[in-house]
Parts: structure tokens; sequence; C-alpha cells
């Protein structure tokens, strides 16, 4: 795997999709480039009117390399849908994985929801704090939005948050069941 483009990162800008991808695209999709990724931004088609919102984020490198750089994937997320809206990238069981290219998908939460797991405080330290406690962490780049919000004060405690409900697997065989119902 090629290591995290090492250049300057530039803002995403709005493009239009290039052949062949644009024969396969919803008029409503949008694709947003800058100089070492594509995203395309799909709103969710499927959302009933309580949850409508929800948009996902199909990100890939340029160069068609591996990517798997947290920041690289927050500041795009940040772009485009705003620094409010959390996202989320699913590994899924095996049944419903989707591995066709270098591809990364994020969900992106509707408006004012957040989920119902994570951390529940803003931990960001920076590369010299990260060495006082054994970690590693690379330097921010110079404009990196990120770099704002260091606060290298250890916690006494980490609280994350698990609530979000669980669902049995009897749940997909409804919903795929109700999605061939809506395509007929």
């Amino acid at each position: 795997m090629k290591p995290s483009i090492k250049q300057r990162w530039t803002p995403l800008r709005e493009g239009s999709f290039e052949p062949p991808q644009h024969s396969i695209r919803d008029e409503d999709d949008r694709v947003f480039v800058n100089k070492t990724h594509t995203v395309i931004v799909s709103p969710d088609r499927r959302c009933d009117n309580m949850m409508d919102g929800w948009v996902l984020l199909s990100i890939r490198r340029n160069d068609r390399a591996a990517e798997c750089d947290w920041r690289i994937f927050m500041r795009i997320k940040n772009e485009i849908v705003g620094p409010d809206r959390e996202a989320i990238q699913l590994f899924p069981g095996m049944r419903r994985v989707v591995d066709t290219a270098n591809q990364y998908f994020l969900f992106v939460a509707p408006a004012g929801y957040i989920f119902g797991l994570g951390q529940i405080e803003r931990e960001v330290s920076d590369s010299e704090f990260a060495d006082t406690v054994g970690a590693k962490q690379r330097d921010f780049e110079p404009d990196d939005p990120l770099q704002l919000l260091v606060c290298n004060e250890p916690r006494s405690e980490r609280a994350a948050f698990f609530p979000i409900p669980l669902y049995p697997d009897v749940v997909l065989d409804l919903m795929k069941k109700s999605h061939a119902e809506d395509e007929e």
C-alpha cells in the first residue's frame, strides 16, 4: 500500500462526472475534487421522512491507491457536510461486504443527530504530547483545523458511549425484501 499522499491539502471543489461514471450517477449526485481526492456525494433515496437527510460520501484517491488516513476522511467530511455532522465508516458482516475498488464510504447522519456510540468528550493531541505518553502522532498540516482543538492534558478517564440499538440479522432480510418490492 502506498503511504498517504504527501501533497499539501487543497480545498474540495464541485466538479462534474467524467465518463464512464456520468452514465451511472443519479441526477442529484454531486462530485467534489481536489488535487488528491474525489468524493461522490449521494443523498440516501430510501430514507423515510423521520430520518431524511442521510448522505453517503464515496471517497477515493485520484491515483486510485489505497487510503487509510483518518484525518483526511475527517477533513473531507467537514468540508462537504460541515463540522457538526457525524459520519461513520462501517465494517459489515461478510454477507454485506462491498469491496470493488480502493473506494471508502462514510455514512453521514442527518443534521442534528449523533450516533449512540463513541467517545463522549473531545481529545486531540499533538506529536509532542503523544511522545510524552508513549504514543505516536504525526504533525498537523499548517492549515488543518484539528490543530485548533489540541488540548495536551491527560484525562483521568475515558468515557465511551455504546447505547446504540443492535438489531438481529432477520431485520436485514426484511430490509432486502422491502427494497426488492420497491424496485418492482
